[in-house]
């Protein structure tokens, strides 16, 4: 064999990659796109749970804009805005598939004669 081809043929196989090191290389970068892929999963649930949580929240603010809007001296003591004593008034809206429930109850301050809303919004956990 030339010189100059024996010189090549060892050069080429100093560059070149063995299955082996191809194979663990392959390993290592599954390992790695595996565990990036977990982290996203891992994220994905609490992302939805604090979506529905901000959702909710905008529904309450909603709500209390729209008994906002109503207060009239006229109808003060009837309707949505009448003092309720255990039974709360309750409103149901669905957003994106998920039902939000939003349950108030009016009191009024004995001492100031002023009213306040206890506003609750209640909706399905994520599973």
């Amino acid at each position: 064999m030339p010189i100059n081809l024996k010189m090549r043929i060892h050069y080429l196989n100093l560059r070149a990659f063995s299955y082996v090191e191809a194979i663990i290389a392959t390993a290592i970068l599954g390992i790695a796109v595996v565990g990036i892929l977990m982290t996203v999963a891992s994220i994905k649930k609490p992302a939805a749970k604090t979506d529905r949580a901000l959702v909710a929240a905008y529904y309450g603010q909603e709500v209390l804009e729209n008994l906002r809007a109503k207060v009239d001296a006229r109808d003060w003591d009837s309707g949505e805005l009448a003092i309720t004593s255990t039974t709360p008034h309750v409103k149901t809206k669905t957003i994106n598939g998920v039902i939000y429930k939003a349950s108030y109850h009016v009191s009024e301050d004995p001492e100031t004669g002023s009213r306040k809303v206890d506003l609750s919004v209640d909706w399905p956990d994520i599973q």
